[in-house]
């Protein structure tokens, strides 16, 4: 693929001889909004990417640890994040302007705590539950026997169910018993129209995008 339209949005991409994305183009009647350039290292790696934003560029430069995890990244010659990972490759410092956020994982590589929050999980390895180690907010989940999620319960209250067809499709949304989303498919994973709560069709999905009705 090396382009799409939409209406009046138009995108490009561009790749080398490896096949990989060398550049990105998206513009809306006739202006630029995005453009992006890429340099790869050796191993097909981004080491570089040029951002232009409505003219406005950036360049990030993206270094890497001895096993190919990302470890640094500079913006505009500035040092923006550092990342580091345990033995099993998990992440568990992220540091960025923003601050610093550690994780912790159990034996089986499930995250059990990251930053302000801590996770639980059911037997069959599914989260169960993310709970805000500073307030005491918690959001809990619940599965089917085929691992689908039908239900979610808020911080605030509001109980969120999932309704799922005989083909494990979701095709329904309800917010404290009330039907508020639903999605019609065309094959088995294939969404191609979104609903309201009423049934009536407010997104149509086409290859490359979307329309809104």
């Amino acid at each position: 693929m090396t382009g799409t339209t939409l209406g009046q949005v138009k995108d490009q991409v561009g790749y080398n001889a490896f096949g990989e994305v060398a550049w990105y183009r998206a513009a809306a009647g006739g202006g630029r909004l995005l453009e992006e350039e890429y340099e790869r290292d050796g191993l097909g790696r981004i080491a570089v990417k040029r951002e232009a934003v409505e003219g406005v560029t950036t360049v990030y430069r993206y270094l890497y640890d001895g096993a190919g995890r990302l470890q640094e990244v500079w913006t505009d010659g500035f040092l923006t994040g550092h990342y580091e990972y345990d033995q099993n490759g998990n992440r568990v410092v992220k540091r960025t302007l923003l601050g610093q956020v550690t994780a912790e994982y159990d034996a089986q590589d499930r995250l059990l705590r990251q930053g302000n929050w801590e996770y639980s999980y059911d037997a069959a390895g599914d989260l169960a539950s993310k709970r805000n180690r500073v307030t005491g907010e918690a959001t809990r989940y619940e599965y089917d026997v085929f691992g689908n999620l039908r239900r979610v319960e808020l911080p605030d209250g509001r109980a969120i169910e999932y309704v799922i067809d005989g083909q494990n499709r979701r095709i329904g949304k309800k917010v404290d018993g009330v039907l508020v989303q639903g999605w019609l498919y065309g094959s088995q994973l294939g969404i191609v129209a979104e609903l309201d709560g009423t049934g009536n069709v407010v997104t149509r999905f086409v290859p490359g995008g979307m329309v809104k009705d």
